[in-house]
Parts: structure tokens; sequence; C-alpha cells
């Protein structure tokens, strides 16, 4: 039992309460069943405690049994049904906006906290004394653009009480059940009461963000700003519709998305790139840990922007370190610490899921594939820029083809094309706003140079995504595929580090 060391254990643990997570996230355990999966537990750790791997598959199954646990006890922290009184029928309530609102094109989408009924709602026969609202949930309501809230704005809502559809191939209420979100509102009659309810740090970022968008817009024209927007706030809301189509063709959706493959990759690149115009491997370290606390606190500092940044972060600490194989505990058990946190991200939330796979795609991938590729001269750095990418893409790639039923033909072209000018286009794009706010000369040529960049990326995003074959599309891209890939992932990624480790 050699090879069962320490590291190796605590590895196992932690994939055994992910495995956990997983498996309630598809099925109703029942209590029985975890209470005789416990008994067999105790009895290969008790009996046969001195055979270490039998002890080991012990432990094994108690961690995945507290993986289920953790999961079903999120899903009934809350009833709806406690609360059928209150659907589809006229309430009149206060709430709090406790989320920068998401401004689209036709509409503005807030989440709300409810925090009182203004009176007694006569059609439900409850009184205000009698109704409660630290476990209702938050609600996502749906208004017209004008007249705009804020966060942290105090208002009035009137309107039907619904809970979110549920479509065909995607779970829309457990996808918002994730963030605490279990209800949905539109178009109801709103009157503003009082602002600065919200928390003074999150109020003081959005209105830095906002101000900071205003300024930066006054630079640049369409669809440019868009997509400096994307790069450096997160937002896509003001791209059109053909800019986000040829986006999602050419396989690049993720370099505006708020999520730790866009973060990760972006986090290497700035990494590479400062070590090919000569800092040292600290300094760029430094840098790019830098550029993801800015985007971090610039996007908002939302939930799935830290779990990102988490992730980036512990990948750059193991390129820091020249070992990647050496932090992949590390980052597994971050990754297990956001699933005890809110287990329900695992299958609802694909932020986390990209963020994960591109880090495992980096951490295990891209050695393989830097071996294969080590003739190849690394020019400019192009080469690790590729093979980063591909690393990231090749273990998100379902979760790709799921969320976008579209595989794209063109998207490792697209990507080196595109992805090297990204460091670029967010450090101008940043300079050019921070001018704004005290010279507008400098940060009108500043703003000059970002356009450059920013409607290259833009043309050439365009032009791969005119042929006809650019990309073809995947619908009902089924569990089954996913296990068949990922098997097959993992077998290579075993096999060729077997091959390679006996050969040394």
């Amino acid at each position: 039992m050699k090879h069962y060391t320490k590291s190796k254990i605590f590895l196992y643990f932690c994939l055994s309460f992910a495995m956990g997570v997983f498996i309630a996230s598809f099925f109703k355990v029942p209590v029985l069943a975890l209470f005789a999966v416990a008994i067999i537990a105790v009895i290969l750790i008790s009996i046969f405690w001195r055979k270490k791997k039998m002890a080991v598959a012990g432990f094994c199954l108690i961690f995945a049994i507290l993986g289920v646990y953790r999961y079903q006890m999120a899903k009934n922290d809350f009833k709806i049904s406690d609360y059928n009184d209150y659907l589809d029928k006229n309430i009149v309530f206060q709430g709090v906006i406790v989320e920068e609102p998401n401004v689209r094109i036709k509409d503005v989408q807030y989440v709300v906290e409810v925090k009182s009924l203004k009176s007694k709602v006569e059609s439900l026969g409850v009184s205000q004394s009698e109704t409660t609202f630290n476990d209702f949930g938050k609600i996502l309501i749906t208004l017209p653009r004008y007249p705009a809230y804020k966060y942290g704005d105090l208002v009035e809502f009137d309107g039907k009480l619904k809970i979110p559809e549920k479509f065909s191939s995607f779970d829309y209420q457990e996808y918002l059940a994730k963030d605490d979100i279990y209800w949905t509102m539109y178009s109801p009659k709103t009157g503003f009461i009082s602002s600065g309810n919200g928390n003074s740090i999150y109020s003081v970022i959005f209105s830095f963000k906002n101000v900071f968008k205003e300024k930066v817009a006054r630079l640049l024209p369409e669809p440019e700003i868009s997509l400096l927007n994307g790069l450096l706030l997160g937002e896509r809301s003001g791209m059109g519709e053909k800019l986000k189509n040829d986006f999602s063709i050419t396989g690049t959706s993720h370099i505006v998305a708020v999520s730790g493959f866009n973060v990760t990759i972006i986090a290497i690149i700035i990494l590479e790139f400062c070590l090919l115009i000569g800092f040292s491997r600290n300094r760029a370290f430094w840098v790019s840990l830098f550029a993801i606390i800015s985007f971090i606190i610039m996007v908002g500092a939302p939930a799935s922007a830290i779990r990102a940044g988490i992730m980036g972060g512990l990948v750059l600490v193991a390129v820091r370190a020249g070992r990647l194989n050496s932090m992949a505990n590390a980052i597994i058990f971050a990754a297990v610490l956001m699933l005890a946190i809110n287990p329900k991200i695992l299958r609802f939330d694909a932020g986390f899921q990209l963020s994960f796979l591109a880090v495992v795609g980096i951490v295990w991938v891209y050695p393989i594939l830097d071996y294969y590729f080590r003739k190849l001269p690394d020019y400019l750095k192009i080469k690790s820029m590729f093979l980063v990418t591909i690393s990231a893409q090749i273990m998100a790639l379902p979760i790709l083809i799921y969320n976008f039923d579209r595989l794209s033909l063109v998207a490792p072209l697209a990507n080196i094309l595109i992805l090297p000018f990204i460091p670029i286009a967010m450090a101008l794009g940043f300079l050019a706003g921070l001018f704004s706010f005290i010279w507008i000369a400098p940060a009108k040529i500043i703003g000059y140079f970002t356009w450059l960049v920013l409607a290259y990326q833009i043309r050439m995003i365009e032009f791969l995504a005119s042929f006809s074959w650019a990309s073809m599309e995947i619908f009902n891209f089924g569990l089954e595929l996913f296990f068949v890939y990922y098997i097959i992932v993992a077998a290579v990624v075993v096999w060729d580090w077997r091959k390679r480790k006996n050969a040394f």
C-alpha cells in the first residue's frame, strides 16, 4: 500500500464528497439507503482496519454520504409549498435590491429581498404580523428600463408572485435556487422609497463601476465599447445578438464571461505576456494576481467572480512554483469547500463548472500537450498561450456544447488569433478609463489604441464566423455523452502519465 500516501488519501476523500453532491443533485437518496451505506462503511473501517485499501474505501463512503447529506439539506432549506397561498395573487411588499441590476436591451432584472408587507393582504387572509420573511428567499423581478433603480434601493412592489418556469432542457427553477432566488415577478407596479439600504462597500464598487462605464463610453463607439465592458466588467447585455452569435460560433464566448474559465486563461496569458516583455516570474505573478483581484472588484465581486478568482489564483500559484501537479489537491480542496458552502453550484452553475474544468485542464492536460509539442519553438509565447487555451477547452468542451448547443470548428484558430490581444485591450481600456477621470486628452489617445485592438478582435471574430462550416449545432447533448467523454479524457491522462513515469 505504499501508493496510498496521505496526499492521495486526502484527494480520494475530497472526490468522494464531490461525488456524493453530484449523485444527490440528480437523485433523491432515501435515508434508509444512506443508513445502509453508512453501516457498510463502518464495517469496512472497523473490521478491515489493517487493510488500508478497505479502510480508505470505508472513509470514502462516509465522505460520499456527507456530500449527499449536504446537498439534500440545502435542497430542503426552502419549501415553496409553505408559501402556496401567495402564488398568482397580487401582493404588495417592500424589498431591497440586493444585487447589481442586470440591464438588458429591452428590460432590467432586479434581485430583491423582501423586507415587509405594506399592509394586510385581505385576499389571503394573512396579516403582516403573521408573516416572516427571513426564509422567504429572493425574488427576480423584471421591469422596464425606466424608471431605473440601483443597488440598495428600497422599493415598493405590487404584482403577482410566480414560481420560475421549468424548460424541457433547462431547469430554470433550480438554476435560480442556487442563489436563493425562488420567485419571479413580471412588470409589477413600483414606487421608490429610499436608497442606501445595501452594503456600503458594494455601493461604492457599483457607483465607481457605473461612472467608469459612462466615462469609457464617451471614448469608444459600438460595438467596441460593448466588448470592452465584457472584458473588464463581465457584461454582455450591451452586445447585439449578431455579435453574441459570432462569439458562440467561434468558441470565444468565454472571454466575456465571469467564470474561472475566462479568469484563469486570461491570468495565464497576462503572466506569459509579462514574461515575454522581460518581467521576472515573481513580478509577472503579482501583476497577474493584481489583474484577477481588479477584475473581481470591477465586476462587482459577486460570488461567481470570487469563486472564479480563487480557482484562477490557485493556478497562478502553481505556475509560479513551476509544478502544476503539486497544486492538484489544493485546487480540488478549494472546489470542495465551495461545494460545502453551496452544493447547488455543482450542477446548476455553469460558471463553477467551467472554472473547475478549465483549471483541471491546465493542471493535468497542459503538461501532456506541452511535452508532445516541446520541440516546437515558443515564439512570442504563442505556443504556450495556445496550449493553455486548448487544455482548458478540452476539459470544458461538453459544458460549452451543452450551454451553447454548438461545437465550434474554428475555436482553436480564433482563440490563438484573439487571446494574445486580450490583456492588451484590458490594460489599455482600464488606463483610458482611469485617465478620463483626470485628463481627457491622454484618455482619448489611449482610447484610440484601445479601439484599434478591440476592432481587430471583433473583425477577426466576424470573419471567422462568416464561414458556413465554422461551427456545427449539437442538440440534446445527454448525460451519458458527458460520462463517455470524460472517461476517455481521464483514460488518456492516466495512460500518458504511467507511460512517461515508466520511461523515466
